[in-house]
């Protein structure tokens, strides 16, 4: 349930990404041939494991530190324990966890909000950081045919088209690179009117 890119040959999988070979996983990440885990990332060939990242051929470990099964057993309850106290446990990690705002994180592509939107439902917010960009190019004036552009495009400060509006982290302005008109050349393809992130 609740799972993006699950696996092949895997079962009980909740609130996880990428996990294939696997069962018995909660809220991790890129597992492959792993048992009994919840909230880890990376893992490969490996089972018992809480709040762990990037451990290969592990078993009984804690943030990536190994524990004997009973020790395992005991600090696996006690914090599955407090997590079911706080209503957590068995759901994804909790967005107020994320060292990222909403619109910094694929989520605002998929499914996109306004910052009142997000603020509303919990989500923390990036503001666009103030930019002092001197627009060299308006957007209005790139040639509408790459055979029409200059070799002086390059570098040069262009505007974006949605001049900051949007909700994509507009950087407001872009450059072309030499290796960047190159292969508008080779594609016949006309310069790009937005910056990367629109």
């Amino acid at each position: 349930m609740d799972d993006i890119g699950f696996g092949y040959n895997s079962e009980l999988l909740l609130s996880c990404v990428a996990v294939g070979y696997s069962s018995r996983i909660i809220g991790s990440s890129e597992l492959k041939d792993v048992q009994d885990t919840c909230y880890s990332f990376s893992l490969n060939s490996s089972q018992e494991c809480i709040g762990c990242n990037g451990l290969k051929n592990a078993e009984n470990c804690v943030l990536n530190k190994q524990y004997s099964q009973e020790e395992y057993q005991k600090i696996k309850n006690h914090i599955i324990e407090e997590l079911e106290q706080k209503d957590l446990y068995g759901l994804g990690l909790p967005s107020s966890l994320s060292p990222w705002a909403y619109n910094e994180t694929m989520a605002q592509e998929i499914f996109p909000l306004t910052k009142e939107q997000a603020t509303e439902q919990g989500y923390s917010w990036k503001d666009p950081e103030e930019r002092n960009v001197k627009i060299l190019m308006t957007n209005d004036k790139l040639p509408d045919s790459i055979k029409d552009v200059k070799d002086d495009i390059i570098g040069q400060v262009i505007e974006c088209g949605h001049k900051g509006a949007c909700n994509e982290q507009c950087t407001e302005a872009f450059r072309i690179i030499s290796q960047e008109l190159q292969f508008y050349r080779r594609m016949n393809l006309p310069l790009p009117r937005l910056c990367p992130n629109c």
